[in-house]
């Protein structure tokens, strides 16, 4: 699906209610704290464009920011991180499991921000979510 940028930021997102990216995710009704199924949370993905990374180590995703776990894990391929983007997520469990379905996976908002990526020769804001994966019956 092809999806209309202006300077590499997803056109949807900054059509979203607020000044900021905080106060844009919050019109969605996403902050620090909220829990939602995995499949909300990439329906919102694939509406607004935002980045979703998705931490399988708690103590990481409370402790660290996403800009400090790229450059920390920067040498270590995606798919063998602690956490990875939702896109990849998705494609490694579904050739595991094909059956998989991303409404059984609650997720917890660890935080909504957004940070500074190099686009062509511009930096812009690239807005994502970082969310925790939960256990079952957390």
């Amino acid at each position: 699906m092809d999806r209309e940028y202006f300077c590499g930021t997803p056109a949807a997102f900054d059509e979203i209610p607020g000044r900021s990216a905080q106060e844009r995710f919050a019109s969605l009704g996403l902050e620090s704290g909220k829990r939602l199924d995995l499949g909300s949370l990439a329906g919102l993905h694939e509406r607004y464009g935002f980045a979703v990374y998705l931490y399988f180590d708690e103590h990481l995703a409370r402790t660290s920011t996403l800009q400090d776990d790229l450059e920390d894990f920067r040498i270590v391929p995606e798919a063998a991180r602690p956490f990875m983007p939702l896109p990849l997520f998705l494609r490694t469990i579904r050739e595991h499991d094909p059956g998989f379905s991303p409404e059984s996976v609650v997720v917890e908002v660890i935080d909504c921000s957004a940070m500074q990526e190099t686009y062509g020769c511009v930096l812009r804001p690239m807005p994502y979510v970082r969310g925790l994966l939960l256990e079952p019956g957390q």
